[in-house]
Formats: C-alpha cells, structure tokens, sequence
C-alpha cells in the first residue's frame, strides 16, 4: 500500500515533530518532569511513524548549562528521574531505530 505523501503533509509533520522536541527540551530545562514525560511519549509515538522526518525535525538545544545552578539542578533532577523510568514500547522501539542508525552510519563511516 502505498502512502499519499503530499509537501504539505510532510511539512506538517515535521513541525509537529519539531514542536514536540522542543516541549521535551523546554520541560526538561524547566524541571518539569511529568511534562517532560507526556512530551517524550508523544514524540516518540509520531518519532517511529517516519524515523528518517524525525532526524530532519530541528529542535531547541542546550549546549552548556553549569551543574551547580538552579537551571542545571532541575535537569539533572529530570535526567535522573528518567534514568529509572519505565518506558512505553514507543520509546523503546524509538531507541532501537536510532541505535540501528547509528550502528549503520558507523559501519558506512568506516568503508569510506
């Protein structure tokens, strides 16, 4: 079967995919962990329908944050947090696609 894939649709979603990387990362920053984790589920459910858009989805990125801060506090509170948390079978059949990929990319870096 094959899928009607119009530009629209394809720039639909990759705003939404957008959106939702950048909720994970606002929530995280904001040391708001429930909301990180409702943002997480549902990027990874709309992340294992197109993994290839979800590697073009841009979001916001934290480059340097000094741990001793307030704002490294509430992160490193929501990287601990989400360290031990259970996750959906979305997010880990998400984690599964991106190891695959990088295992790939590493495999074709090599030959080059």
């Amino acid at each position: 079967m094959v899928k009607n894939i119009s530009a629209g649709n394809v720039n639909n979603r990759l705003r939404k995919l957008s959106e939702l990387k950048t909720n994970c990362t606002f929530s995280m920053v904001t040391g708001k962990y429930k909301d990180y984790v409702n943002a997480h589920k549902e990027f990874a459910k709309e992340a294992i329908k197109d993994f290839e858009l979800t590697k073009q989805a841009k979001g916001m990125s934290i480059n340097k944050v000094p741990l001793f801060s307030k704002l490294g506090m509430k992160m490193l509170k929501c990287w601990f947090l989400e360290k031990f948390r259970i996750k959906t079978p979305a997010e880990k059949e998400l984690n599964k696609l991106a190891k695959y990929d990088r295992f790939i990319n590493s495999k074709n870096a090599k030959k080059s």
